[in-house]
């Protein structure tokens, strides 16, 4: 992981029971930013993205769950023009 806060922000995750029934209940990127972000960490969604695949812990949210649920949690979902 390129991103220090990222990786540290994994770690408190790893760490909190508290932290992870946080990021087990976002039902969206967003959710999850915040949560880092009232913590002090910092990061873009795209730095989050980058190492997903390798965040496989039950409680992130696109755990055991493909390829396509991740892609749709980091797009959001899918709008009609």
């Amino acid at each position: 992981m390129a991103n220090s806060s990222l990786t540290d922000f994994v770690r408190s995750v790893e760490a909190s029971r508290d932290m992870q029934a946080m990021i087990a209940g976002a039902s969206g990127l967003d959710q999850i930013l915040d949560v880092a972000s009232r913590e002090g960490f910092s990061f873009t969604a795209q730095d989050l993205r980058a190492v997903s695949r390798d965040l496989s812990a039950p409680y992130w949210p696109w755990a055991a769950k493909g390829h396509a649920f991740r892609r749709q949690f980091f797009d959001g979902p899918a709008t009609a023009d």
